[in-house]
């Protein structure tokens, strides 16, 4: 049996709960896009953004931290970067979930 990706967890708890992805989006702080791609397993939430919905959810955190703290494939082929997909960061997509932040850096961090 496969094990459920972090973005089927996500998917399948929101539709649970009733809420459309935009529903879900406002009730964490991102846009619905960053919520469409975290469902597609194309980016991660960041730390803050899986407690945020963890509480919309509610759920524990345990339930998608093995999930999340996995390094996907992509990333240890250096194709792509957690936050926002891009192979060395944009610098400003709000992919990351930090809409009006200043996207991912470069260097693949998130901005404070």
């Amino acid at each position: 049996m496969e094990m459920d990706t972090l973005g089927k967890k996500i998917c399948r708890h929101r539709k649970a709960k009733g809420y459309s992805q935009e529903e879900l989006a406002e009730l964490v702080g991102v846009s619905r896009q960053a919520i469409s791609k975290w469902e597609a397993d194309l980016t991660r939430p960041s730390f803050d953004n899986l407690q945020a919905l963890c509480v919309a959810l509610k759920v524990k955190m345990d339930f998608f931290m093995d999930e999340w703290s996995r390094v996907p494939e992509s990333e240890n082929k250096g194709e792509a970067h957690g936050g926002c997909g891009e192979r060395n960061g944009c610098g400003s997509c709000g992919g990351c979930g930090k809409r009006g932040r200043g996207g991912c850096r470069r260097d693949g961090s998130l901005p404070r």
